[in-house]
């Protein structure tokens, strides 16, 4: 098995997802340590200091955005009637940035094969990419049942009737992490370059706010610097870079950006 480079290979896939071009939301990061010395003291002296930057503008900002507003408002009256809420919400029509009509709805069992056709169009390096292997209909089954359970919210964008981009958001009420949802897009072809990625977010971001999530993360593989920029201009922060955690369909190992976004 070979080490991936992060050299900027270009691709399109956010958050398991897909869309191409910068890299600020990684810019400041540090490489490993060469050596056990002074110089390691040293950079260890330098990330805590870093770190606890880091936290100290996290939390004046946090404390910003909750100036003034009632903490508890993200929390439904019931998780059902959060159910409804986003029920009610789709179909909808909204405009790209070039004026065209995009319909939004969500995904549901009738569209396994529309699902399938889509992810097998597909640029080969997206594929690459893909948290799961949706260009089989087995998996798509296993996704469709976690939208049947309301682990996953899925939003599907249409120009016409062709599918050109989805957005899922990932949850479950029953752990720890109840309190965050996950996010991934993949946005075809003909949906890039039109804001589609940034509609489908805006998306997500609501149907957070509507099940009581407080913040929504995203994990994004080095070599897609498209997606990273996407989120960063989404006002996803930084979190964690993890070296080696993904290995994509090519067998080759690749670092994993962490983001989150707080709602």
């Amino acid at each position: 098995m070979h080490r991936g480079t992060n050299s900027g290979t270009k691709g399109s896939t956010i958050g398991g997802a897909s869309c191409v071009a910068g890299a600020g939301l990684i810019s400041g990061g540090v490489g490993p340590a060469r050596s056990l010395g002074r110089e390691t003291l040293t950079a260890s002296s330098r990330l805590g200091s870093m770190a606890a930057r880091m936290l100290a503008q996290r939390l004046r900002r946090r404390h910003d955005r909750d100036e003034g507003r009632d903490t508890m408002s993200n929390q439904p009256a019931s998780i059902e009637g959060a159910y409804q809420e986003i029920a009610k919400r789709y179909p909808r029509i909204v405009q790209s940035r070039d004026g065209k009509d995009i319909q939004l709805r969500l995904m549901g069992s009738d569209d396994r094969d529309r699902m399938v056709a889509f992810a097998r169009a597909l640029p080969s390096q997206d594929l690459l990419f893909l948290r799961r292997d949706i260009t089989r209909a087995g998996v798509v089954n296993e996704w469709i049942r976690d939208i049947d359970a309301h682990r996953t919210f899925s939003v599907l964008a249409f120009d016409g009737e062709q599918l050109i981009g989805d957005a899922s958001l990932h949850h479950n009420l029953l752990t720890w992490s109840r309190h965050r949802g996950e996010v991934r897009l993949v946005i075809g072809s003909e949906g890039r370059g039109h804001g589609v990625g940034r509609l489908l977010a805006e998306e997500l971001n609501a149907i957070g706010r509507l099940l009581g999530l407080e913040m929504l993360t995203a994990q994004v593989p080095f070599d897609q610097q498209t997606a990273m920029t996407v989120f960063r201009q989404l006002g996803y922060e930084r979190e964690a870079v993890l070296a080696d955690y993904v290995i994509a369909s090519d067998g080759i190992t690749r670092d994993l950006l962490v983001a989150t976004y707080r709602l």
